[in-house]
Parts: structure tokens; C-alpha cells; sequence
């Protein structure tokens, strides 16, 4: 009886109610549009905000994982190529689909929740970690998986919550993969944390071992990986003089160069994924980001300015200005290290609240309507999905159209059709 008492706790309800709520607003739009499909047209089985256009060519990998393995060729070029290992998590659900035996899209959903879950549940770990009081560690829970910014704002569609992908978690729950790298992210992050308090050797290891699985599926990552333990290890070493720490960026460094030249070489050389490999994405700009965290925009401000002896503060902005500083790089890939950017934005705009309004109930007013006005991104993004425009070829198209991609889609794999759709 005790045991269910601690399970049905209210912040484990809320926690619950967090993850139930967080499931629905990502995918109930797919679910109405599969059921509301006008008379006419064909749905494809997919609505989400960011890049629907990608989701083509994800359940096209999931489909060609199931055939073919884990190895891809990029179907939608006739330039002849060898496989390469590149969208593993998708071509790694196809070669599972051959035991499950699931329509692509039915996987390609249910992966989605599996990890969103694990991601949500991450997230409320590191707010367990890091913030003691439960109604300031709700929030901060509440806001970081369903909040964001001010994309809700007519004229304001540039906020960094509308126009970065992996910025808020509505990406990441809306497709595996970016659930997947971003709770692999904040766990590498985590273990080197954890190191830091606690100079455990286990920290390292799961630290080193959640870097390489991240490096391996997003090898832009081990960038920022490499640089926050860098980072960390020196300052482990001015406090403890201590070297110990500085092993993680060298397995990392060592896993790298072994994966670089087992499988890497072949995709840098690869005429099917140069559009991949030389990608340029566009820059991110500080006007955009500090509309993305909405109203707690001023707290992480004060957070980030003010003095702090606390450690959990001050390794919170070590992790948010490495991030900023990867995410403002010159290379193609920078947007990809805005992920898990808002986690620490949030905690510390969480504490900056705490620290800049000394009276309590003043706090909590502040504290609720930050909560309210956080979620009404997610709800802007979820009215426009429910309300799928019909001219928009991402989420409809006609009847004709669809029955033309389930005769290809019937095809046998010789076929030579690129898209395998």
C-alpha cells in the first residue's frame, strides 16, 4: 500500500499528465487529418510542424531498412553509389519491421512516442537534479516539455520556438530521431555534470558511452561534446588538479577517428549524400533566440549576469553558453547544437525568477503566468495542424495521387522506383 501511494503521488500524476498531454499535442493532428480526410484527396499518414516535408524520406528509409539492412543507398538519386551507414535509427526500425510486420507509418509513429517518452523522462530527471523546490521543479518541467516562446505572437514567426527545429522539444516529439539525439545529448551532459559533483569513474564511462552512441547517429555532435568535456576537464583540473576527466574527450576522440575511417570515409565520399554531408543551414541570431524563451528571456539574463556560489547555477551556465557559442558557428551544421539549448535556458530562467523577486506570493504570480503564456506556442502550432490546409501538399494530396504511390508502393524492390514512398 505504501509503495502505491508513492506511485500515485501528485507530481507523479503530473508528471503523467505531462507526458499524456505532450503525446497528444504531437500526434492527435496526424490522427484527425488519417480520420477527417476530405472527400477527394489522400493523406499521407503524417502532420507535423517542422520539415513535414522530411517525413517522406524517413518512413522511405524505414521501408528500405526492412528490405535491404542498416546500410543505405539514398534512393531519390540515380548517380550510382555503394550503401552507406547514414539515418540509422530509420534503416534500424525497418530491419526491426521485419519481425514486427507494421505499415512504415504505423512504426514511424509508434518510435516517435517510445522516445519521446524517454525524453520527457530525462527532462524530468535533470529538473530533478537541478531544482529542489517541487512547484519551481514542475514548472520548470511543464515549461521545458510543452513551452516555448513567443512564435504565438502574430508578426513574431521568426522567434527561435517557430523557426529552429530542434530549439523546443516540438520537433523531437514529433519524430524519433530528434527525440532520440536530443535525450542522448543531455544525458552526455548529465554523466560529465554528475562527474563533476561526484568524481565517480562510472560517470565517465556512461558519459563516453552515450557520446559515441550520439557521434555515431549525429556526428556533427561530437563537436559539442568534445568541447564541453573539454571544458569540464579543465576545470575539474584548476579545482582538484586532477586530470581524470580529461579522458572523456579523448575516448571520444579515439571512438571518432576509429568510426571516421570504418564508415565516415565512405559517406564523405559518397555522390549520393553530398547534398547530406555539405549541408548549410541558415544562422541563428540573438533577437530570434531571446523571443524563443519568451518571458523568461529577462530572468535567464539576470541568471547569466549575477554572481551565484551555487554550483548547480554555475555548471547550468557553463552548458547553456557552450551551447550558445556551437549554435553561433560558422559551419553548416550549427543549428544542430541547438538541441537541448532550452533545457538549460529554462532552469535558469527558473532561478533567475527565484533571485530577482525576493517576495514570495510575487514569485508565484510571475512563476504561473511565465507557465501559461509558455504553452500557448504549443497550442498556436496545434490549431494550425488540426486546421491542415488542402493546397498544402505536405499534408493532403489528391486521391489520384495517392492511389498512384500505393500501385509503386506495390512494387516489387527490383522495380528501380527511386522513392520507394
Amino acid at each position: 500500500m505504501t509503495n502505491m501511494k508513492k506511485l500515485f503521488t501528485t507530481e507523479n500524476l503530473i508528471i503523467a499528465a505531462v507526458i499524456f498531454a505532450a503525446i497528444f499535442f504531437a500526434k492527435f493532428p496526424t490522427l484527425y487529418n488519417w480520420l477527417n480526410t476530405p472527400k477527394g484527396y489522400w493523406y499521407p499518414k503524417s502532420t507535423s510542424w517542422f520539415d513535414a516535408w522530411d517525413t517522406n524520406f524517413q518512413v522511405s528509409y524505414i521501408r528500405y531498412g526492412q528490405r535491404y539492412g542498416l546500410a543505405l543507398q539514398n534512393t531519390y538519386t540515380t548517380t550510382p553509389h555503394k550503401p552507406v551507414f547514414i539515418y540509422q535509427y530509420y534503416t534500424g526500425l525497418g530491419v526491426a519491421n521485419r519481425l514486427l510486420k507494421l505499415d512504415p507509418f504505423i512504426l514511424f509513429h509508434l518510435a516517435s512516442i517510445i522516445t519521446s517518452i524517454i525524453l520527457i523522462l530525462v527532462s524530468y530527471f535533470i529538473c530533478r537534479l537541478f531544482v529542489k523546490d517541487t512547484l519551481y521543479r514542475i514548472s520548470a518541467f511543464i515549461i521545458i516539455v510543452l513551452g516555448g516562446g513567443f512564435a504565438w505572437v502574430p508578426y513574431l514567426s521568426f522567434s527561435a520556438d517557430n523557426k529552429i527545429a530542434g530549439f523546443t522539444l516540438v520537433n523531437a516529439l514529433e519524430r524519433g530521431h530528434d527525440a532520440f539525439i536530443t535525450f542522448i545529448t543531455l544525458l552526455t551532459f548529465i554523466f560529465m555534470y554528475l562527474y563533476m559533483k561526484v568524481p565517480n569513474r562510472k560517470y565517465i564511462i556512461w558519459a563516453s558511452l552515450a557520446g559515441i552512441i550520439g557521434m555515431t547517429f549525429h556526428p556533427p555532435m561530437l563537436g559539442l561534446y568534445l568541447g564541453t568535456a573539454g571544458i569540464l576537464a579543465f576545470i575539474h583540473y584548476i579545482e582538484n588538479k586532477k586530470i581524470r576527466l580529461f579522458g572523456l574527450p579523448v575516448i571520444l576522440s579515439l571512438a571518432f577517428i576509429v568510426y571516421g575511417l570504418l564508415v565516415l570515409s565512405d559517406l564523405f565520399g559518397s555522390p549520393g549524400f553530398t547534398g547530406v554531408v555539405g549541408q548549410n543551414l541558415f544562422n541563428a541570431d540573438s533577437l530570434s533566440l531571446f523571443l524563443g524563451f519568451g518571458f523568461l528571456s529577462p530572468f535567464i539574463f539576470w541568471s547569466l549576469i549575477r554572481e551565484e556560489k551555487s554550483r548547480e547555477i554555475f555548471f547550468l551556465k557553463v552548458f547553456f553558453l557552450i551551447q550558445l557559442f556551437f549554435l553561433f558557428l560558422p559551419s553548416g551544421f550549427h543549428l544542430y547544437y541547438a538541441k537541448g539549448l532550452f533545457v538549460w535556458g529554462v532552469l535558469l530562467g527558473i532561478y533567475g525568477i527565484t533571485s530577482l523577486i525576493s517576495n514570495l506570493k510575487i514569485q508565484r504570480i510571475v512563476l504561473t503566468f511565465v507557465v501559461v503564456t509558455s504553452l500557448m506556442t504549443r497550442v498556436h502550432i496545434f490549431g494550425n495542424l488540426i486546421d491542415a490546409k488542402l493546397n498544402n501538399p505536405f499534408f493532403f494530396l489528391t486521391k489520384s495521387e495517392g492511389e498512384a504511390i500505393g500501385f509503386m508502393s506495390s512494387l516489387p524492390k527490383d522495380s528501380g522506383i527511386l522513392s520507394l514512398y
